[in-house]
């Protein structure tokens, strides 16, 4: 199965292995405008990116181990949509649930998605109780012994 990119709903790239590990995995700024076009929403890279001013200016999320100057001629072949992928060692299917931020990515199988929604608004709403009690003069050790959560 293809490995190193998945543009999020529905295309998908790999790049040609000829080149070193994950330094050929590249997207940029016309392949987002492309997977735009496609209907995709965001991409993760188990690589690089470059562009990334112009790709942040029109919103597209895109996450990616850091940046690299390359062109990609040569080192990126599109070769399947809606197909499963591994990205950093993780396999996402064709369905499943992905979440991303700042503080990273999250996959989350399409069969398991109600109960993990389910659970991480319970663990958001003790959270934010927390996060209030806190606020309110609480000590760490106080709100921890009562919720078990940090």
């Amino acid at each position: 199965h293809p490995a190193g990119a998945a543009l999020l709903e529905p295309a998908l790239a790999r790049p040609t292995p000829d080149l070193a590990e994950r330094a050929d995995r590249l997207v940029r700024d016309w392949l987002t405008t492309r997977a735009v076009v496609n209907g995709c929403v965001g991409a993760i890279v188990d690589g690089y990116s470059r562009d990334v001013a112009a790709i942040r200016r029109r919103g597209f999320p895109l996450w990616a181990r850091g940046t690299h100057p390359a062109d990609s001629a040569g080192r990126l072949d599109a070769v399947a949509r809606n197909v499963p992928v591994t990205v950093g060692g993780v396999r996402i299917e064709p369905g499943d649930l992905i979440l991303a931020d700042v503080d990273g990515v999250v996959v989350v199988p399409a069969a398991r998605a109600e109960r993990v929604i389910a659970a991480a608004e319970t663990k958001a709403g003790i959270e934010d109780t927390v996060r209030a009690e806190l606020a309110g003069g609480r000590t760490i050790a106080e709100t921890y012994a009562k919720h078990g959560v940090m």
